[in-house]
């Protein structure tokens, strides 16, 4: 287990469970 793979895992993870707050907050940008 690395740190990158725990980061791009923890990633998902949040795209999943709040996908819609992840898309809001890119098109803030």
């Amino acid at each position: 287990m690395s740190v990158g793979n725990d980061s791009n895992l923890l990633m998902v993870f949040y795209v999943q469970i709040m996908p819609d707050d992840f898309v809001m907050q890119l098109h803030r940008f």
